[in-house]
């Protein structure tokens, strides 16, 4: 997407026929982290995603910042504070992006509809405050919290959530919001917290050509007595690592564990490092850092299997890269993705019951090469259904009719 992004001919457009001439509707989606960046993983794909299905029947303008999660190094490859044409989109990376620029950006898209991809993130609170105060009219309102309220979640940094969600909903700050839910378990999470608010359900969609990737790394050959397992997704506490550390270290066999992705600023990343250091030497772990986008399918599919023991997920794109390149995953209950073991295409397990954790990543080592080959087809076999549905398109079609356009 961005080999084509180029400077709209004029940075100031006072008016929204500046920007669209076809009389197609607009929805101007506000993310905190979108391409080239990829630190932030999901909401990214989440956005990319749905602005490369439906590009023919909506103009879509991005506004993010001109950084990637946790790097406040600005991109080099685009240019800043201006208008950018794209193939799919006209995206807008600010270097400021204020209330004041949030207010201005909106006046020259006049957008029928704003998508917000996060309830906590400052720029979603700055549009919900601009139109609970009549400075943003005629433009319907979605808000994905995209996971954010799931009990994993909310346990982080707990009081200070906990303070601002009381102080939005005595400020009336979500009336006539939609919320986009990604599974019926998500729906429930945002009831639970919002009480009785208007929730539409739509599954994530995935790439156009996601189901038809080809790699050609090599696994490692699979015997019975080890293997290889990645961990690929930030490293914080959400994403449990220190859990995966634990179990691994109590195999007795000859297992490969490295982990890819973006460090926190908690300081867990050090509690991590102090269990790798304690682990014996039957278990080597490595620490690779982050993975840009194009390269996750290559690198998933060097491994057995993708452990990720996440306290929670609205969706997973990881899970499903890994399941399509045909490595199998030992995921935790908290995602939508259910019953793996039954699908002979990985496991899902309770993030408490370690027993039942020991017991799978010990089957996993113990598996032979024709198990293994036969489990990894399954896996590509089910990706590629998922890639395939036309129902998850219909899903994400409702969601849009939902806020009038």
């Amino acid at each position: 997407m961005t080999d084509s992004i180029e400077p709209e001919s004029k940075t100031q457009l006072p008016e929204a026929a500046c920007f669209s001439k076809n009389g197609r509707k607009r929805i101007l989606v506000i993310v905190d982290s979108y391409l080239p960046g990829f630190r932030a993983g999901g909401p990214i794909r989440s956005v990319s995603n749905m602005v490369e299905t439906f590009r023919q029947e909506y103009d879509f303008f991005i506004v993010t910042r001109n950084h990637d999660w946790m790097d406040n190094i600005p991109y080099s490859e685009v240019a800043h504070d201006q208008w950018l044409r794209t193939s799919d989109a006209r995206i807008y990376y600010g270097s400021d992006l204020s209330i004041t620029r949030l207010r201005k950006l909106i006046a020259e898209v006049s957008p029928q509809a704003i998508y917000l991809n996060s309830h906590f993130s400052p720029l979603s609170r700055g549009v919900l405050w601009l139109r609970r105060t009549g400075q943003i009219r005629d433009a319907s309102v979605l808000l994905a919290p995209r996971g954010e309220f799931s009990p994993g979640a909310l346990a982080i940094k707990a009081s200070r959530k906990f303070v601002y969600l009381k102080l939005a909903r005595l400020l009336n700050l979500y009336e006539g919001v939609i919320w986009h839910a990604s599974t019926e378990k998500e729906r429930e999470q945002i009831r639970e917290q919002m009480g009785k608010v208007s929730i539409r359900v739509a599954r994530m969609l995935s790439s156009s050509d996601a189901g038809n990737r080809h790699h050609d790394a090599v696994r490692p050959k699979k015997v019975p007595g080890n293997a290889a397992f990645v961990f690929l997704s930030r490293v914080d506490r959400m994403k449990n690592l220190d859990l995966a550390l634990k179990m691994l270290s109590k195999l007795n066999a000859s297992v490969t564990f490295d982990i890819y992705g973006p460090v926190g600023q908690d300081g867990y990343w050090e509690e991590c490092r102090a269990l790798i250091a304690e682990m014996d030497a039957n278990v080597t772990c490595r620490y690779h850092g982050p993975v840009p986008q194009s390269e996750v399918a290559a690198t998933l599919s060097r491994y057995h299997y993708l452990l990720l023991p996440t306290r929670g997920e609205n969706f997973g794109h990881v899970i499903l890269e890994s399941l399509q390149v045909g490595t199998p995953v030992i995921i935790s209950t908290e995602t939508p993705w259910k019953d793996l073991q039954e699908k002979g295409i990985g496991w899902d397990l309770p993030v408490n019951e370690a027993e039942r954790w020991q017991h799978a990543l010990n089957q996993c080592v113990q598996t032979s090469g024709d198990d293994f080959l036969a489990m990894s087809l399954r896996a590509t076999e089910f990706a590629l259904a998922y890639t395939q549905s036309d129902e998850i398109r219909r899903e994400n079609q409702e969601l849009l009719k939902a806020i009038g356009i």
